[in-house]
């Protein structure tokens, strides 16, 4: 059977499936897979829920204990029925989660396994994986040198962005000079954007346990707005208004964001000890330390015209490298490679 399971290895509120791992999931599909997404819900009435979503198999399961730490949740009947699945080929969404070794230590067979990966990419379990998905090149150059896993198959993995909200968005006029989108949490540092409060209007899109902190460093200062958890297409919009996008988060993979922003035409300003990794040499990003924030970003506000030059470029790497049509050259890649390897006997690629 030409059965591929992907595992979400984060447990989600409710039955939340990742959009990109949706899609990508369709799109395999329609290249004659069978397949089926795995996923740990953390307030599920029942044990186990089945869904059919667009004829994608998605079975939810409640996490044994949810007073663990994230990284450490799991579900003995999801384990289970991975194991009893034994699928030719399954797929992990993230690493660093005890499920991922739980299954594989699990597994007998002569399944193709592979990981999607995200910020955490170092794991002794990459010994193991035959298939990368990479936000990165140089998680590429990483995992070869570290593991000397040089006979695995390596794909650059696409955001999903949402490109005709972002087309109907990107023509508004500016209206904010700088915006910081991301939770309100230690790790993403807003408190940083706090020598710009009183020279620049900034809009925060997040919510979190520290942003009544943040918001207390900005009182009776209302070019600051602070918008709270709002909807994606809300997003879109304030970012299409900024000038530049600052992301101060001290630790990070690449975020979504940031390529949303790229996406809309706003240039980023980033710590570099932070995204060095993956935007190191991009025209339109400007990496600082901690204490440069304010200075290079008032300058960069002060030459509007840079900043519109910056903005085309962001974009056409953004369409590029994420595009409409990106995700689903990676799915064709991905079936063409198992089809060259033997394992299954499908038919030559055809979008059906």
């Amino acid at each position: 059977m030409n059965r591929i399971v992907l595992v979400q290895a984060h447990a989600m509120d409710g039955s939340h499936i990742e959009r990109r791992e949706f899609i990508f999931a369709k799109l395999l599909q329609s290249l004659g897979w069978r397949v089926s997404i795995f996923a740990m819900s953390l307030n599920l009435t029942e044990i186990r829920q089945r869904q059919d979503r667009d004829g994608i198999e998605i079975l939810f399961f409640r996490v044994d204990d949810a007073r663990q730490p994230s990284a450490k949740r799991s579900s003995t009947l999801l384990i289970k029925e991975a194991i009893n699945y034994q699928p030719p080929v399954i797929i992990f969404k993230g690493l660093g989660y005890s499920i991922v070794e739980d299954i594989i230590l699990q597994l007998t067979g002569n399944t193709l396994m592979g990981v999607i990966l995200g910020g955490k990419w170092a794991s002794p379990l990459n010994k193991r994986f035959n298939f990368f998905f990479v936000e990165h090149p140089s998680q590429i150059t990483a995992i070869k040198e570290q593991y000397k896993n040089t006979d695995a198959w390596f794909r650059l993995f696409p955001k999903f962005i949402a490109w005709n909200t972002i087309e109907s968005f990107r023509s508004l006029p500016r209206k904010f000079d700088l915006c910081n989108v991301g939770s309100f949490i230690e790790r993403k540092n807003q408190v940083a954007l706090a020598p710009l409060f009183d020279a620049a209007s900034i809009a925060f899109v997040g919510d979190g346990p520290k942003r009544p902190a943040i918001m207390k460093l900005a009182a009776n200062k209302p070019w600051v707005r602070f918008y709270g958890q709002v909807i994606p297409s809300e997003v879109i919009r304030i970012v299409s208004q900024s000038y530049v996008m600052v992301h101060s988060s001290r630790w990070e993979g690449l975020p979504r964001a940031i390529i949303e922003a790229f996406s809309c035409g706003t240039p980023v300003v980033a710590l570099e000890k932070t995204l060095a990794f993956a935007l190191s040499d991009l025209p339109f990003v400007i990496l600082v330390n901690e204490d440069e924030i304010k200075h290079v970003t008032l300058k960069l506000l002060a030459d509007k015209s840079r900043i519109m030059e910056m903005s085309q470029l962001a974009i056409d790497y953004a369409i590029e490298n994420h595009g409409p049509d990106c995700l689903f050259t990676v799915a064709t890649s991905f079936h063409e490679w198992l089809r060259q390897i033997n394992i299954t006997n499908l038919p030559s690629c055809q979008h059906r």
